[in-house]
């Protein structure tokens, strides 16, 4: 009783599947990069460095996708792994930042131009204040 031989599977074309690995992880990086840079440098367009740090977790999500043909090591996954959770990380970040940017931006007005310890302190109530509003749509 022998087996019958294995299906015949189609050799990997490396060099190509190569390419398109380094494509996309160039993309991943590249988006990275946008999306932190645009966040660290305004708050005004926070929405924006939210969408870089979607698409590099798309990117990182296909990087692995395309990256599995090649049998890399386990530790290629687990970079991987990181880089998509880093990239929620800032995703949370940047929408918080994108909706609280209001209330960010009249706390520090306030502060700017408190003179005293007291001001100061009525500046924080007020922060609070419209936090709670922001949150509750009021």
């Amino acid at each position: 009783m022998s087996l019958p031989p294995p299906p015949h599977t189609p050799a990997v074309d490396a060099e190509a599947q190569s390419e398109k690995v380094k494509i996309w992880r160039r993309a991943t990086w590249l988006s990275i990069l946008i999306g932190f840079v645009v966040l660290t440098n305004t708050t005004a367009f926070a929405w924006v460095g939210s969408i870089f740090f979607t698409l590099g977790i798309v990117c990182a999500s296909i990087t692995m996708a395309k990256i599995s043909a090649l049998k890399p090591p386990a530790t290629v996954y687990v970079l991987y792994s990181m880089v998509i959770v880093f990239c929620v990380m800032m995703l949370l970040s940047s929408l918080v930042t994108a909706i609280f940017s209001g209330v960010s931006t009249q706390y520090q007005d306030c502060i700017e131009q408190a003179t005293t310890i007291t001001r100061t302190q009525q500046c924080s109530g007020k922060m609070e204040d419209n936090l709670l509003n922001t949150l509750t749509g009021k």
